[in-house]
């Protein structure tokens, strides 16, 4: 009985033991059986997902920006250059005779008057009937001289138009005619017989007088060369010989017919 309680023991002591090394075993290696759980992440800081809030309206400016490029659509074509309107420098609508022309009603040679709102011309004879105004400011280098006239009545083979030069017996005639020409003249020291025009007569360049038609007659002086127009129609072009510093303006009317005039006006370019 003895030895079989002292195996008895031997057994339990060894178990024991046994279960002593299996646990020190077991603590020994408790990291490799059950690993810790890894430490937390912690992100570094980033800007919200959510929407960002929408800016305000830019203010709307009245002053254009000239750096911007346009956006319209280019020309197809070049435009043409827009020019100066220039310098009204004598402006006469007849409507009185705050100017000074001069008023022959009865006259010797011709009558001249004003008639609703208009500067009549009618000549009693075969002669020029000027009538000029004298500038008394210093001629511009560059203007344009205009002038409408309406053949009223009488021949139609003679000139009426205006009136370029130094006085009423030296100038220059820009003129048309009844039958629908146009011409420019020279009448020197009271005398234009026997002078050759600058620009002959050139048929279909005017209107035809009916008594109530007019023609616009300009001459644009650039420098030394002085351009004709009727009707905004190219006449000619020639070279002044005759102005040097005084000068005068105005217009005329040759042998026996009736003309009236309207809106002269003088302008630098």
């Amino acid at each position: 009985m003895e030895n079989g309680s002292s195996h008895k023991v031997q057994i339990i002591v060894a178990v024991l033991g046994l279960v002593g090394v299996l646990a020190t075993a077991v603590l020994s290696n408790w990291d490799k059986f059950f690993p810790a759980p890894p430490p937390p992440t912690i992100e570094p800081t980033r800007a919200p997902t959510a929407a960002p809030t929408p800016k305000p309206p830019e203010p709307t400016s009245t002053v254009p920006e000239p750096t911007r490029a346009p956006t319209a659509t280019p020309p197809t074509k070049a435009l043409e250059p827009t020019t100066a309107a220039g310098k009204v420098l004598f402006k006469e609508s007849f409507g009185d005779n705050a100017n000074g022309w001069a008023i022959w009603k009865p006259g010797a040679n011709y009558d001249a008057y004003l008639e609703n709102g208009e500067y009549v011309i009618e000549p009693k004879s075969p002669s020029n009937a000027p009538e000029v105004m004298p500038m008394t400011f210093q001629r511009p280098e560059n203007f344009d001289l205009e002038v409408s006239a309406i053949w009223k009545s009488g021949v139609t083979d003679h000139r009426y138009g205006l009136v370029l030069g130094v006085d009423a017996d030296t100038y220059y005639t820009f003129g048309a005619s009844g039958n629908g020409q146009a011409v420019v003249g020279i009448n020197k020291g009271g005398a234009g017989d026997g002078i050759p025009d600058p620009i002959g007569w050139k048929p279909k360049t005017a209107r035809e007088g009916d008594g109530v038609s007019f023609n616009k007659l300009k001459i644009e002086v650039r420098d030394n060369k002085i351009s004709y127009y009727v009707n905004d129609r190219y006449i000619g072009e020639i070279a002044n010989a005759i102005m040097r510093d005084k000068w005068a303006i105005g217009v005329m009317v040759q042998d026996k017919q009736k003309v009236a005039f309207d809106d002269l006006v003088l302008t630098a370019r």
